[in-house]
């Protein structure tokens, strides 16, 4: 068992969003810009050797969200496979039953809060539990 347990948390990320107060190339460019946040997040919780990455909800916008992001967030979840992904669905990509969250395509290293009510999840090997719900709707 290890003696801390390193936990990351990010939010908000909004990928695909359409920003369509920007206009067409800027919302592009800010597209663009996020999911680079997004894969620097992943090579930062590489380098710390993160055990847990809290994910408090709106990582995408489901409405806008399209196959490709999709793959990224798999594929950089999937490359950290030492690393626990425990997602809270915010209102902005609520777990619903055509979400990317109910799909099963998302690496066994993730963990989705399915429910409004609360749940948890437990991590034996570093003592560690979860708790959290989600947006349904």
């Amino acid at each position: 068992m290890k003696d801390t347990v390193r936990i990351i948390h990010m939010g908000d990320l909004h990928l695909d969003s359409p920003f369509s107060s920007l206009g067409v190339d800027k919302s592009e460019i800010r597209r663009r810009e996020l999911r680079a946040t997004f894969t620097s997040i992943m090579y930062y919780i590489k380098e710390v050797a993160a055990d847990i990455v809290l994910i408090s909800g709106d990582l995408f916008d489901d409405g806008f969200a399209n196959a490709e992001t999709a793959e990224l967030i798999c594929s950089q979840f999937a490359a950290l496979p030492n690393c626990r992904f425990v997602i809270s669905p915010g209102n902005h990509d609520p777990y619903t039953r055509g979400s990317i969250y109910a799909s099963k395509k998302l690496p066994k290293n993730v963990c989705v809060f399915s429910s409004e009510g609360l749940q948890r999840f437990v991590f034996e090997d570093i003592n560690t539990e979860v708790y959290g719900w989600a947006f349904c709707s």
